[in-house]
C-alpha cells in the first residue's frame, strides 16, 4: 500500500501533528480521531477533516473541541486532515499546519447546571 501524510489535529494538547498512514486505512483513521465510527467535513475542493461522528453525543464536561472559522459548529474531539483524490482516495493534504493555526480554535466543554457549554481561550 501507499504511505499517505496527514495532520493530526490534537484538542488536548491543543496543537497539530503531521503523521503517516497507509492509504484508505480506516482502522488508522479511526485510531489517530480517536473513534469507532468517523464522519468527515470538507474544508476546501481537495481537503477533509476526519471527525468523531459520536463526539456530540458522547460528549462530558472533560470533553474537548475545535472549530474551524469556516464552519458553523464544535467538533469534538480529534481530527485528522487528509487530501481526497480525483477518485475519493485519500492522498496527503494541500491543507498546511500554518493555515490550522490561523484557522482553527481549541476550546473545552464544561457543565453548567446539567448543560454543556463550549468555552474558548
Amino acid at each position: 500500500m501507499t504511505k499517505i501524510k496527514a495532520i493530526r489535529i490534537d484538542t488536548a494538547e491543543r496543537r497539530f501533528h503531521e503523521v503517516e498512514l497507509e492509504q484508505d486505512d480506516t482502522e488508522a483513521i479511526s485510531g489517530f480521531v480517536g473513534c469507532s465510527m468517523f464522519d468527515v467535513v470538507r474544508i476546501d475542493h481537495s481537503d477533509v477533516i476526519f471527525v468523531d461522528d459520536e463526539g456530540l453525543l458522547t460528549a462530558d464536561g472533560d470533553s474537548t473541541f475545535f472549530t474551524l472559522k469556516s464552519y458553523g459548529g464544535i467538533l469534538v474531539g480529534n481530527g485528522l486532515l487528509l487530501g481526497t483524490g480525483s477518485e475519493g482516495e485519500s492522498i496527503d493534504p494541500t491543507t498546511t499546519i500554518e493555515w490550522l493555526e490561523d484557522n482553527v480554535s481549541f476550546g473545552k466543554l464544561i457543565e453548567i447546571d446539567g448543560k454543556l457549554l463550549p468555552v474558548t481561550n
